[in-house]
């Protein structure tokens, strides 16, 4: 199975994440990738819970050196896309996450919007 995540990056509810990869790839052990931009906040932090369980972990960092900001996110999450995958899950985010679920929809891959639980990103209930 394989996994596009995003979410803002202010988004680190790292118990969110996890129950969201667990129910994600549950029942296929560590047989699974989980695809992510490599910003701070969801992305980083569902990679790092990830690897932490055995899972591969392929990161797309947004190609700024070329084409520069913002133009290069736009390209990365088109590049997540037309990779494939099997699910995409959106953490809450902003403008970002917003154009990279509007791509994996356009791309056929079905995507889970998981709700913003009140917290903020110490973790801490707002």
């Amino acid at each position: 199975m394989r996994v596009i995540v995003c979410g803002g990056r202010d988004y680190t509810d790292r118990e969110a994440i996890t129950e969201t990869l667990r129910k994600a790839f549950e029942g296929r052990g560590t047989f699974g990738t989980l695809v992510h931009g490599t910003c701070r906040g969801a992305d980083l932090t569902a990679a790092e819970v990830a690897a932490g369980h055995g899972l591969a972990v392929e990161p797309f960092p947004p190609p700024l050196a070329v084409h520069g900001s913002p133009r290069a996110f736009h390209i990365r999450n088109q590049a997540m896309a037309d990779a494939g995958a099997d699910l995409c899950l959106a953490f809450p985010g902003g403008a970002g996450t917003a154009d990279c679920v509007r791509r994996c929809e356009r791309a056929g891959i079905p995507v889970r919007r998981l709700p913003d639980r009140g917290r903020c990103a110490h973790g801490a209930a707002i």
